[in-house]
């Protein structure tokens, strides 16, 4: 797990630095993918390691600017990450909800309260 958060981190870190063409953009775009893929499905440690960093590496990118082609996904994940990273109720819901999928998906459906 150290491995990839520092590599997410050396990533994002050099993403930060003005975004200079697509390419940067796109590499935004796919580590915050990977961070909110393993918001919802890492590790406690991942989160402690994330929530202890979020300030630094996911919150500057919600103030950049992104070409039409990235802006809308770059913009939700951002908020996305940063929910799950100040709200530990919105990130158990959504794992929560994916498990839940994950037993619809395997034919042992729970039924849930409403």
């Amino acid at each position: 797990m150290a491995t990839i958060c520092s590599v997410l981190e050396k990533k994002l870190l050099k993403v930060l630095v003005p975004l200079q063409g697509q390419t940067k953009q796109l590499v935004a775009l796919k580590c915050l993918t990977v961070l909110l893929y393993l918001c919802q499905w890492g590790s406690g440690s991942f989160m402690n390691w994330l929530r202890s960093r979020y300030t630094a590496i996911v919150v500057p990118l919600g103030a950049m600017g992104y070409s039409k082609t990235y802006a809308l996904a770059v913009y939700a994940k951002v908020d996305a990450v940063v929910r799950f990273c100040e709200d530990d109720e919105a990130l158990r819901v959504s794992r929560d909800s994916l498990d839940q999928l994950r037993l619809e998906m395997r034919g042992q459906v729970i039924p849930t309260l409403h």
